[in-house]
């Protein structure tokens, strides 16, 4: 088993993909969810194999990880630095402030156009409340 195997590997079994029982049913699944051939997976997932990149947005989809996590475990981007991964961190946290700051907005300015009754504010704060809290799980796992 290579790196990337190992990390499509242990992504498949973390979004729920039972893989490792021949009749399981999680190879068929994870093919058909990143439209990859059952013979590309089985490959892949085998270390015998790396997919076309081109495949790696549909393929990081299925797994829950970032596109750039699959291209840095198959060797074509360079893995981050320390230093790298310390300065991406604080971005995002910074990023993830910024969007908090303008959920709070968002529920201030619909309020007051809308009125606090109206239910509108918060809802659309959450949408981007959400936003900074995947931006924050950025932050800690490293991925774009």
């Amino acid at each position: 088993m290579n790196a990337f195997s190992e990390f499509v590997t242990t992504a498949a079994r973390s979004a729920g993909y039972e893989i490792d029982g021949p009749r399981s049913g999680g190879r068929t699944a994870l093919s058909e969810a990143s439209e990859l051939s059952l013979a590309t997976v089985s490959r892949m997932l085998s270390g015998r194999a790396i997919p076309d990149p081109y495949s790696f947005p549909r393929l990081a989809c299925a797994l829950h990880v970032s596109v750039e996590e699959l291209l840095r475990k198959a060797g074509i981007l360079p893995e981050l630095t320390e230093d790298e991964r310390s300065v991406r961190a604080s971005a995002f946290h910074d990023a993830a402030d910024e969007l908090e700051r303008i959920a709070d907005a968002v529920e201030v300015k619909v309020a007051e156009s809308f009125g606090a009754a109206s239910g509108i504010g918060p809802g659309s704060a959450q949408m981007v409340r959400e936003s900074a809290h995947a931006v924050r799980r950025m932050a800690i796992g490293g991925a774009a």
